[in-house]
């Protein structure tokens, strides 16, 4: 995955404005990689808004199908005599307004509650979809506990590590390649950035940006 010096494209606007209204051409390459990082980070915002789209896509088509589920149970006087056997004397009468009850309820279960469920799982597993490896709905402390658990030895140093486990846990930031062999994991983030994790620092701006190798 190529990485960025930026977690997010206005930071790296902002640094490239910077640098080409100094005019040093020592920042050439500098400005060159902001670019790229840009024409990155575009592609990457393109692509979520993809998924998004699609997310939308399927969420409206699920709507329109539980529009289409419709049931009413009007059957009072049946409930009634049922409600009343005890002190009915016309057993025929309740048996009958049994039986009537009892397939509405088999209809309201068959034909209403089971495509109901069958579309509410539909729609979580979109969301499942479009939610990928990111930690939605998680608090600041669960987030912290398992990231730190498994990401410890990457994790940036003291304020930086603060900031970064609370854009984990609102879904800001998440790991897109696990570390294999000893590599470093990447964290990526929905502004499009992609950073090594160990190197994640807060910018002058309060944005998140790469720290220089070694520091």
């Amino acid at each position: 995955m190529e990485v960025t010096a930026h977690s997010d494209i206005c930071g790296t606007i902002a640094t490239l404005k910077r640098l080409l209204l100094r005019r040093n051409p020592r920042h050439r390459r500098v400005i060159g990689q902001l670019v790229r990082d840009i024409r990155a980070m575009l592609g990457k915002l393109d692509a979520r808004q993809a998924e998004y789209e699609a997310f939308r896509k399927t969420v409206n088509k699920l709507y329109h199908r539980m529009e289409g589920i419709n049931f009413v149970r009007n059957l009072p006087k049946e409930i009634g005599l049922i409600m009343a056997c005890a002190e009915s004397v016309d057993v025929n009468a309740t048996f009958e307004a049994i039986k009537v009850v009892q397939k509405s309820a088999i209809f309201q279960e068959v034909k209403i509650l089971r495509p109901y469920m069958a579309l509410s799982v539909a729609l979580l597993e979109a969301a499942n979809e479009v939610k990928g490896a990111r930690l939605w709905l998680l608090d600041a402390a669960m987030a912290s506990n398992e990231i730190e658990t498994k990401y410890q030895a990457w994790l940036p140093p003291g304020e930086h590590r603060t900031r970064l486990m609370g854009f984990f846990a609102t879904g800001v930031a998440h790991v897109v390649a696990d570390p294999e062999l000893g590599e470093e994991p990447i964290v990526e983030f929905e502004e499009g950035g992609s950073i090594p994790m160990s190197r994640i620092r807060i910018g002058p701006r309060g944005y998140m940006i790469q720290a220089e190798e070694g520091s």
